[in-house]
């Protein structure tokens, strides 16, 4: 559809910013034109010392007067810019009306040194990027310096170009005519009776100030015209250029970001806990899209399979073929659970109509559940990390080829057997690739060495940590890769699990009770619910008043009940201030429960209901975890 053109040739949509640019003019000339009027103002000091300007006295008071009056004007823009009128379509008018107003009075008063304003007028204009304006202010420009000039011959400063004659010591103007002179005073008087002197008997005066004072000026003024109209329009011409690239830009933009969402809506949610697995990923794109990808899908009641791949390249191709994996992944693995297999269809699909000639690298596993073995398959991905107890090693693979590149590959299985705790971190080389400042990698030895490090709590906290971690590695260098990371833990023997995400607020407390009374009364353990409900009551209270200083801000908080252990775990999460608030030292004066100030850091009682706790702070985040056998 054409584009609708509006006036000045500014396409429509790209008036804002043409307004903007209309602003920013008007405030530029504004601050010139007050620079104009204190330079003025310098003038009209020197005009009423007498002996610097050889004037009459009528005329030092005429310019007495309207020298002020000129400065209040060229000042007047400024004063309205400061009150925020600039923004207005109609203030370019008032701008350039004040400026030639003052020119055409300062010609009128001052002739001889305010002639080369009218050029200014001309220059100015073009920072309004609008040829037809610049036509508009030259025109006016030539009718208001010949308005201006005549003007000038009456009521400005004597000068000899205007006034035909000389200056005598008694300011008066003698005027030669053919054989004889002619005086008058040089008061406005005067002027008017030389105005009709000049008009009975030297109308040619009038013609000469017009050839030889006006005309010259004006064919100057015709060609700074000229090369500033050719300015303009060339400026017009880049200025809708650069508007519409940054239009297109800016949709483009709007389009990646429609895709990202659309890429991320392919993926499952980046957390799941059933009860005998926790799933925890996450994926941060180099750009708006990218070509990591991850996904988790339940085949039946005791297997499901993970999935985590790298597509070669960057950007939209790289997200396109992206999606077309894991619909190939989603499709494949229903017809069958063995990895190997899944990889091989895969493969071939993504090689058919692969003109890009791009490959995927990708690791697939499916986990028995009730067994805990993992048959796993890969096609050039990077090693799993395995985390036992306080432990860790990358998973052994066999060398196998990406997928894409060549049709009817073949892929084998393998098998490793998961415990009861144990978990399982696939991730892409964005993150052993992520470099820092000095061009160092992150590294296969520093991912293993922050796994090993210890038994972390839950892998929300180990996912939080990892991120931590990288963060500070790379500490603010631009991400190169994409990041992705999936970890599977095996906890085997869950048989209740519940989470939620509240405000901050006091009144809230009643919700995660009745959350935890949930699983508790589910696994018959309902005398424990009072001392639960004492628990929640001080930790979740103190987070409310104290974490957030006063703000608002969210809360998450996750339970569950391992049979085998017979253990409740809870788990509170805030971005509040660092706040181990167990801690901290008992605002209570007795052993009486019932008298407890709520929220007053009661952590003598929690400590009394629970076996043990941890406290962790991690990516700004507190990460609270207490625990009691049952």
């Amino acid at each position: 559809m054409k584009k609708q053109e509006v006036k000045y040739n500014i396409p429509e949509e790209y008036l804002r910013e043409y307004y903007e640019n209309e602003y920013d003019a008007n405030k530029q000339i504004s601050y010139a034109l007050a620079l104009t009027g204190g330079i003025i103002g310098i003038i009209w000091i020197l005009y009423l010392i007498p002996g610097i300007f050889t004037i009459t006295k009528s005329t030092r008071i005429i310019t007495g007067i309207t020298l002020p009056i000129v400065i209040l004007i060229l000042d007047s823009p400024l004063f309205w810019i400061k009150r925020n009128m600039g923004h207005k379509p109609a203030f370019k008018y008032f701008v350039l009306i004040t400026f030639m107003l003052s020119i055409a009075v300062l010609n009128v008063i001052i002739p001889k040194h305010a002639i080369i304003g009218w050029a200014l007028a001309i220059v100015i204009v073009n920072h309004y990027y609008n040829p037809k304006l610049g036509r508009t202010i030259f025109i006016i420009t030539l009718v208001a310096m010949l308005i201006s000039i005549y003007l000038a011959m009456f009521f400005g400063e004597y000068d000899p170009n205007l006034l035909m004659g000389e200056l005598d010591d008694k300011a008066s103007v003698i005027h030669q005519y053919i054989d004889y002179t002619v005086t008058f005073p040089d008061t406005p008087q005067g002027r008017y009776e030389y105005l009709k002197y000049l008009l009975d008997n030297d109308v040619n005066r009038f013609v000469s100030v017009f050839i030889y004072y006006y005309a010259s000026r004006a064919v100057i003024l015709l060609i700074l015209f000229y090369i500033s109209n050719r300015l303009n329009k060339r400026t017009n011409n880049l200025l809708i250029k650069e508007l519409a690239v940054n239009n297109k830009q800016i949709n483009q933009s709007k389009e990646l970001e429609i895709a990202s969402k659309i890429q991320l809506s392919a993926l499952p949610e980046s957390f799941r806990a059933t009860k005998d697995i926790e799933i925890i990923a996450n994926l941060k794109a180099a750009k708006e899209v990218g070509g990591d990808f991850y996904d988790y899908y339940k085949i039946d009641d005791n297997h499901i399979a993970i999935v985590i791949g790298d597509v070669s390249g960057k950007g939209t191709p790289a997200a396109m073929l992206m999606m077309k994996t894991i619909t190939c992944f989603k499709n494949f693995i229903k017809m069958t659970s063995d990895p190997k297999e899944v990889l091989a269809l895969m493969n071939d699909c993504i090689f058919d109509g692969n003109d890009n000639e791009m490959f995927v690298t990708c690791f697939l596993g499916v986990l028995d559940i009730e067994k805990g073995i993992l048959t796993y398959s890969s096609a050039g991905h990077n090693p799993p990390i395995i985390q036992r107890k306080n432990k860790a090693f990358y998973l052994n693979l066999t060398p196998s080829f990406v997928l894409g590149g060549i049709s009817g590959m073949k892929y084998l299985d393998n098998e490793f057997n998961l415990e009861k705790g144990d978990s399982i971190t696939l991730y892409t080389d964005g993150i052993t690739e992520a470099r820092n400042k000095d061009g160092e990698f992150y590294g296969e030895d520093r991912l293993l060495a922050l796994y090993s490090k210890r038994q972390y709590d839950s892998i929300i906290n180990l996912h939080y940590e990892l991120d931590d971690d990288l963060k500070k590695f790379t500490d603010g260098f631009d991400q190169f890769d994409d990041m992705t990371y999936l970890t599977l833990k095996y906890k085997g023997g869950i048989v209740s699990y519940q989470e939620i995400i509240l405000d901050a607020k006091v009144e809230n407390v009643s919700k995660v009770n009745d959350l935890i009374n949930e699983v508790l009364s589910k696994n018959k353990l309902s005398e424990y619910k009072n001392t639960f409900s004492i628990v929640v009551d001080e930790i979740f209270s103190n987070i409310a008043k104290y974490a957030y200083n006063g703000n608002s801000g969210e809360v998450y908080v996750r339970t569950f009940y391992t049979k085998d252990s017979n253990e409740l775990t809870v788990t509170f999460i805030d971005k509040g201030v660092e706040f181990n608030q167990l801690e901290k030292e008992s605002k209570l004066v007795d052993e009486n429960y019932e008298s407890r100030e709520v929220g007053g850091l009661g952590t003598h009682i929690v400590k009394s209901f629970i076996d043990s706790y941890s406290y962790s702070r991690i990516n700004g985040k507190n990460i609270l975890v207490v625990r009691k056998k049952l």
